[in-house]
């Protein structure tokens, strides 16, 4: 089973408990939160570790510590050594568990499951609409801000590719994004039917490929924002060359005749299997090209792409300007000029500019956000913090956080937030001698400061692609040389100090991996921190898993529709 959670009148209490919940444990914790791993023996890590967790790991291999790490429906509470885990560390992944988001993703294909998320998104008196089943249908718990719906089953994906989405999308898109990119359309096209929104503004929208998809697909018209100058050129020869391939499958399936859609004023042409018989077609696939064909874009249709950067203090007035600018005005709907804001990965504080946009600007009507890269956002110091403030900060941004003691969270403890739990689980399991590059990482610090006691962790990426598969004496000769050190002038007994440092190694993995697990609890407390904003602005919201978390771990969107 999965969850999402709702932000709304009911729920807006127990969301404010929970955070308040989160500030005290991230504040009990924050020592080994903010902790650099490559700190271990200079900081002496584990000698802060309780005696019984010191005897658990000094017991038992990396494979036997992966429960701590476990997610969704596979997760554990117990080792499969014969050595018993610490109650301590029981507890914390039990209370860790009951504090997180769940990222089980949700069914996005179950009609339940799309009614469930609009019926939570309605305020008194709205207008949205929902699709065929009644609100009776609804699975929440009245009392809690969790809403139970149907988990999916896991995207199908062979010889690297994603099957779930349609050949004709694949190209140019890494397997990873054909994923998010097909699950977020769902989502972003569930916005439109629900507000009868055709028109899509896309933030930081790379090369294209989201607005290609939802174009295509659901037949949306879209304007996409990048900073990357060089993206908006590439991007639009994509589409011409999406809309190509569209031309030829269409005539191909339901043997049309050529048509004259090409950019270049010449007709589509069909290819060598064009006479297939449409006997050979199952009727999904039948189905799938009848929606392209009904949505085929004309030039004036295809994705607009726009260059420029938003900034975290942008007003929604600004924005307008820019599309009004570029001669990209929202196509008029049954709505007039309104608009479905998105971003997937937006990156920083660009995640939480799209909530500041959607809220200032009328004609935003929806958003669909998925956010990353917390580490890179911009943070207000406590005595800085002012709930009278007008200016949007990136975090805290709800005042229930805000007016919290010891709320802040600093570049380690955020950037620890986006590590991939999930990919070091399976790393654990399999055990692979690369785990004790931490080691080799941790003992390269404490060789340093031996030399250079200024020296502090982060200043210098001291990453070599060797990485741990030779001695340690060779690893550290080879880094060394980013900070302009020789090895030669380090004396002896401090490299051989380092060296038998290296020798305890499960150690600095197990120390990684508790620090970890804990992960997830400060994500949920950046994104919480998100809905409580929105709510405390009159916009219900919520949070829904819509990727497959092994894939891609920043899987929750933000949802917002205006009434």
């Amino acid at each position: 089973m999965a969850v999402f959670v709702t932000c709304n009148d009911k729920t807006l209490h127990q969301i404010s408990r929970k955070i308040d919940l989160i500030v005290s444990f991230i504040e009990h914790y924050r020592w080994i939160i903010e902790a650099y791993v490559s700190d271990f023996y200079t900081h002496d890590h584990w000698t802060k570790l309780p005696p019984c967790v010191k005897e658990y790991i000094d017991t038992t291999d990396p494979p036997n510590w992966a429960w701590m790490l476990e997610s969704g429906e596979e997760n554990r509470l117990c080792s499969n050594s014969n050595t018993p885990a610490p109650l301590i560390l029981l507890a914390l992944k039990t209370y860790t568990r009951y504090l997180s988001l769940r990222q089980t993703a949700v069914d996005l294909d179950s009609t339940e499951t799309s009614n469930n998320i609009l019926e939570s998104l309605k305020p008194v008196g709205s207008k949205i609409s929902s699709t065929s089943l009644s609100p009776s249908s609804k699975a929440a718990d009245e009392s809690s801000h969790h809403v139970n719906v149907t988990a999916f089953q896991p995207p199908n994906y062979k010889n690297g590719q994603c099957m779930d989405m349609q050949h004709i999308f694949r190209k140019h898109v890494k397997p990873k994004k054909q994923h998010e990119i097909q699950k977020l359309g769902q989502v972003i096209n569930l916005i439109s039917e629900a507000t009868g929104c055709k028109s899509v503004i896309d933030v930081g929208a790379g090369l294209g490929h989201l607005s290609r998809f939802v174009t295509f697909r659901y037949g949306l018209k879209v304007t996409t924002i990048e900073a990357d100058g060089g993206h908006a050129p590439k991007a639009s020869d994509y589409d011409r060359q999406l809309r190509k391939d569209v031309t030829r499958k269409c005539n191909k399936i339901l043997k049309t005749e050529p048509a004259n859609f090409e950019a270049d004023g010449s007709q589509g042409t069909l290819d060598e299997e064009a006479t297939s018989s449409k006997a050979d077609i199952t009727a999904k696939e039948l189905a799938s090209e009848t929606t392209l064909t009904s949505n085929f874009p004309e030039d004036e249709q295809l994705p607009n792409h726009v260059v420029c950067r938003i900034n975290c203090d942008i007003a929604s007035s600004q924005l307008l300007d820019i599309v009004t600018q570029n001669r990209l005005q929202c196509a008029t709907d049954s709505l007039g000029t309104n608009f479905i804001l998105t971003g997937l990965h937006a990156c920083g504080d660009l995640s939480p500019s799209l909530l500041k946009i959607f809220l200032e600007c009328q004609s935003a009507v929806g958003l669909a956000s998925v956010a990353c890269c917390y580490m890179k956002m911009e943070q207000l110091t406590n005595d800085q913090c002012d709930s009278s403030k007008t200016v949007l900060d990136s975090y805290p941004m709800s005042d229930v956080l805000k007016n919290l003691s010891n709320h802040d969270l600093n570049y380690e403890s955020r950037e620890m937030a986006c590590h991939f739990a999930d990919a070091y689980c399976q790393r654990l399991k399999d055990n692979p001698i690369h785990l004790m590059i931490h080691s080799y990482r941790a003992a390269l610090q404490f060789l340093v400061t031996s030399v250079q006691p200024t020296f502090q962790s982060g200043q210098v990426r001291l990453v070599i692609k060797k990485g741990a598969q030779g001695s340690f004496t060779d690893y550290a000769s080879e880094t060394l040389k980013k900070l302009n050190i020789d090895i030669s002038e380090i004396p002896k007994d401090v490299i051989e100090l380092s060296e038998e440092m290296t020798k305890r190694w499960k150690r600095v993995v197990a120390f990684y991996t508790i620090r970890l697990s804990l992960a997830p609890v400060v994500e949920t407390l950046i994104l919480l921190d998100r809905v409580l904003f929105l709510k405390e602005k009159g916009i219900n919201s919520v949070m829904v898993p819509i990727f497959d978390s092994k894939i891609s771990p920043r899987n929750f969107v933000i949802l917002a529709v205006k009434s």
